[in-house]
């Protein structure tokens, strides 16, 4: 391991000095008082001691340390190492890839060019990356970090952070402490952290993971993966074409613009599609689903679901559970099959004859099914109940209703017909 010996040690005193380094590599050292302190062309070690100090290196690799005080520090052309010490500090690393530590006290930290490392330490710290792909920790307190140009890596650490990721392709972790999070420009990851937080994506194609706690979430421009983790979250895809996943928790997901996948997860959710086509997928829980404009597919999963579809053509399934489906405005699909039909039948609140349509998939067999001996109406039955009508599947078609299962009531509608009737109508399939 190489030992640093310097061609000059210049020394301070009790008093403000005036202290220039020579064109070797010198120690300078101010002491007490509140010095000024410039190296030459060397690689300098530069140490202002108590007071507050002016710190600038000249060329080469440097080290400055503020100590004690409310310094400032100037990095130079070459990669350089900043230790703002204790005190309220501002550090400026200049050209070069350096490393700039605030320590104790409320810092200032600014990158410069290059590829640099800003660690802010205790206190409420500002940390700017500025140009080039820099990494930012902020430390204990209330920090804030901006990336500035280039991929940054920003981790707020400790305390309630605002951390801006501003232009290029950034990676935010906000760490614990109730954090704001702002990806900016470019091709974004953010994540959360513990706590209750705010993420935005901003411009870009971003992917933001509200992990533990109460998180809203935005992906704005772009498109956007979007999950919300643990705690109850708002997620919002914005502009384009998201995929959003509320996971654990009671979750507000709204797909906004673009033609979006939207996953409650486990819990109570509400799902709203917004404009375009919407895939919406309500997964475990008792979750109410909205298709809003476009041409939707929403699916209620398990659990005592509401769906509606409305405005566009829109597919309606509610899956396992007695569900609420309302189709709204437009030509829409409401599927049954063995698994939506086990565990009790459910309700469509708006069915329109010869414009919905109920699709039966694998629950007749029209394989074994003979026109000429046999009637469509043995294998489904239509029975109008206090107002509504109630449709069935009686598997063996033997029209005893032995095995009749209830499919779906009809709330509200009257004078159907017959399954046969429906059928020429178009209002039921059997795929």
């Amino acid at each position: 391991m190489s030992t640093y010996k310097p061609n000059a040690i210049i020394l301070g005193s009790l008093l403000d000095e005036l202290l220039l380094g020579t064109a070797g590599a010198d120690l300078i050292a101010g002491y007490a008082g509140n010095d000024a302190i410039f190296s030459g062309w060397g690689d300098d070690v530069l140490i202002g001691g108590t007071g507050g100090d002016l710190l600038v290196s000249g060329r080469g690799q440097d080290f400055l340390a503020g100590k004690r005080g409310n310094d400032a520090l100037f990095g130079g052309p070459g990669n350089d190492l900043l230790l703002g010490g204790s005190g309220n500090d501002a550090l400026f690393g200049g050209r070069g890839n350096d490393v700039l530590a605030g320590e104790d006290g409320d810092d200032a930290l600014f990158g410069g060019t290059g590829d640099d490392l800003l660690a802010g330490g205790n206190g409420n710290d500002l940390l700017a990356g500025e140009s080039g792909n820099d990494a930012l920790f902020g430390g204990y307190g209330h920090d804030v970090l901006a990336g500035g140009i280039g991929n940054d890596l920003l981790a707020g650490e400790q305390g309630n952070d605002i951390l801006d990721g501003e232009v290029g392709d950034d990676v935010l972790a906000g760490g614990d402490g109730t954090d704001l999070l702002l990806g900016g420009l470019g091709n974004d990851a953010l994540f959360g952290g513990n706590h209750n937080d705010v993420l935005n994506g901003q411009s870009g194609h971003d992917a933001l993971f509200g992990e533990n706690g109460n998180d809203i979430l935005a992906g704005e421009l772009g498109n956007d993966l979007i999950a919300g983790g643990n705690g109850d979250d708002a997620l919002f895809g914005g502009a384009d074409y998201d995929v959003l996943a509320g996971e654990s928790g009671n979750d507000l997901l709204a797909g906004e613009s673009g033609d979006d996948a939207l996953f409650g997860g486990t819990g109570n959710d509400l799902l709203s599609g917004g404009l375009g086509g919407d895939l919406l997928a309500g997964e475990d829980g008792n979750d109410a689903l909205g298709g809003d404009a476009g041409d939707d597919a929403l699916f209620g999963g398990s659990g005592n679901d509401a769906l509606f579809g409305g405005t566009g053509n829109d597919l309606l399934y509610g899956g396992t559970d007695e569900d609420i489906l309302f189709g709204e405005a437009g030509n829409d699909a409401f599927l049954f099959d063995a698994d939506s039909i086990a565990s009790g039948p459910d309700i469509i609140g708006d069915f329109t004859n010869g414009q919905d349509v109920i699709v039966l998939a694998d629950l007749i067999d029209l394989d074994t099914f003979d026109p000429v001996t046999q009637s469509i109406n043995d294998f489904i039955l239509t029975l109008e109940v206090d107002g509504n009508t109630v449709i069935g599947v009686d598997a063996d078609g033997t029209g005893t209703e032995a095995s009749l299962q209830i499919v779906a009531a009809l709330a509200g509608a009257t004078g159907l017909g017959s399954a046969e009737d429906m059928i020429a109508a178009g209002s039921i399939a059997i795929v």
